[in-house]
């Protein structure tokens, strides 16, 4: 169950402070239906025993602060006794779900927005890459590259599979002890070879030189393998990226509401005449204000904006729509829950609801 949010969103993803993972229970029971919420409350719990929920998964972590102690007749205890005694295991996603590609919070933001060309505004883990290369014979070419394809290697943004080879011939001398896939020993041999070269990121090296290792027909594998200092992916908070066409901030403001399905926002500074580049941060973006200014934007949609922050805005004539925390982040659950749902239909029946008993705690008259 987790290891498919992890491939989407592994922990490395995650900032240092933050307590992502398992929080209460077991990975090894099965899940037969799973509730998907914001936060683990009184009322989501109560909703999942009734539902006989086997796992819930939040995006807030459950546990966020070391626990001294667990006394179940209140608070935080309570919840935990009570998870353990109905068999509920907890699992949070949080700051890595926030960076992850494809199904993260700021990418589904972007994507209600429709932005284009989007970057991240600040960087909090790039992945290490190397190049692999390796001789092979001609009539091997093939098999070899499905194996360390499909181990992860070949990935260059969104193209897979891609390599280049040169062809050229290899030569060697088997030695004593040695059970050569072709040559005799002691004589030099020489064969035709392909030179494989391809790009493996740091999470697939392992599984990609024991699959390429598996396929080679070789006993002893000749490769190289390089660091390279060309990060291509890079992940973390907040984007940056533009609209389709010019609008007015008035347009924009409206057009925000509906895609976010909310009546009320907080605005800061005035609306631009055109916004074009916008800025977004689901939750709590106060601190990248200057990051969205000093990206270019327009605008920028975040939520949890403090006075101070909103002032200082102000003060720099910066615009800003603050959502609130809820409706920047609620709208990731329906995707993270299309995800899950896909990646199990055809293995599991695992049943994935959300959660009806998660709210916003604000109320607005």
């Amino acid at each position: 169950m987790t290891k498919k949010i992890e491939e989407k969103a592994p922990l490395k993803y995650a900032v240092k402070s933050d307590n992502n993972g398992l929080q209460v229970g077991s990975l090894n029971e099965e899940v037969r239906r799973c509730l998907l919420t914001l936060d683990v409350t009184k009322a989501v719990l109560t909703e999942a025993i009734e539902k006989e929920v086997d796992m819930i998964i939040s995006h807030h972590p459950f546990l966020f602060e070391p626990v001294n102690s667990i006394n179940k007749d209140y608070g935080l205890g309570e919840l935990i006794a009570r998870a353990i005694k109905n068999d509920i295991s907890i699992y949070s996603a949080h700051t890595n779900l926030d960076v992850a590609p494809k199904i993260g919070v700021n990418e589904m933001l972007a994507d209600k927005l429709s932005l284009k060309h989007t970057k991240v505004m600040y960087p909090t883990y790039e992945e290490d890459y190397y190049k692999l290369i390796v001789y092979v014979p001609q009539e091997y070419e093939d098999k070899l590259k499905e194996a360390i394809f499909s181990a992860g290697a070949g990935w260059i943004g969104e193209y897979s599979h891609t390599s280049f080879k040169t062809e050229g011939e290899g030569t060697f001398r088997p030695q004593a002890r040695t059970s050569p896939y072709i040559g005799q020993e002691g004589e030099t041999t020489e064969v035709k070879e392909t030179k494989l070269e391809t790009i493996v990121d740091k999470t697939s090296l392992n599984c990609v030189i024991e699959n390429m290792k598996k396929a080679h027909p070789y006993e002893e594998v000749a490769y190289d393998l390089y660091s390279l200092k060309n990060n291509e992916k890079v992940y973390g908070l907040g984007l940056i990226g533009e609209l389709e066409k010019e609008i007015s901030g008035e347009e924009f403001v409206k057009q925000l509401k509906e895609k976010l399905n909310i009546d009320n926002i907080r605005l800061v500074g005035r609306k631009p005449d055109k916004i074009k580049k916008v800025a977004v941060c689901g939750g709590s973006g106060e601190s990248l204000i200057s990051k969205a200014i000093a990206s270019g934007a327009d605008a920028y949609l975040t939520g949890d904006i403090k006075y101070h922050g909103a002032l200082d805005a102000f003060e720099r004539d910066f615009f800003i729509i603050d959502a609130g925390h809820y409706a920047t982040e609620r709208p990731v659950l329906e995707l993270l829950k299309k995800y899950l749902e896909n990646a199990f239909s055809s293995e599991y029946k695992t049943e994935f609801v959300l959660s009806k008993n998660q709210k916003d705690p604000f109320e607005y008259s």
